[in-house]
């Protein structure tokens, strides 16, 4: 069916990493932030800073996200996907992992 549209920014701003978002928005091209993704209808948002850490900073971080994520390979009916995917919620949150027929 027809998509309900979401709230706006304007009447439920969008709150993250201790900033209120989409951070491409707020902080703009001018602090090499890019906006691949604005689709204000879902509130779906991409906020993109291509090379803001070092390739080092970026490998510890990989190897330990590797190591302490609980990460599944979801399933669609019987057949297990070709990809690894991690369910980050808030402590105490009852929230189910769904993406396109997966469980």
């Amino acid at each position: 069916g027809p998509v309900e549209p979401e709230a706006t920014l304007e009447e439920e701003p969008l709150l993250g990493g201790g900033t209120e978002g989409p951070v491409a928005a707020c902080f703009g091209q001018a602090a090499g932030w890019e906006m691949p993704l604005c689709d204000e209808t879902r509130r779906s948002f991409v906020s993109l800073r291509r090379a803001a850490f070092p390739r080092r900073t970026l490998q510890s971080w990989f190897q330990r996200l590797s190591e302490k994520i609980e990460w599944n390979q979801p399933k669609v009916g019987l057949r297990r996907l070709p990809r690894s995917a991690a369910w980050l919620t808030a402590q105490g949150c009852r929230c189910t992992y769904r993406y396109s027929g997966t469980a």
